[in-house]
């Protein structure tokens, strides 16, 4: 019975750190989305002032 119990906690620190790292990723993705349309929309504003 034991092993079993060690079986579970494993499988669950396991999947803990998965989705520890998956949050951490998907909040990188987020952010540098953030950046990207940021960086287009400021390009997009520089544009506009050379527009005649």
């Amino acid at each position: 019975m034991l092993h079993y119990s060690n079986e579970a906690i494993h499988y669950l620190q396991a999947n803990k750190i998965l989705t520890l790292k998956l949050d951490c990723t998907l909040t990188g993705v987020g952010k540098a989305i953030l950046n990207q349309l940021e960086t287009i929309g400021a390009g997009a504003t520089r544009g506009l002032y050379y527009t005649p």
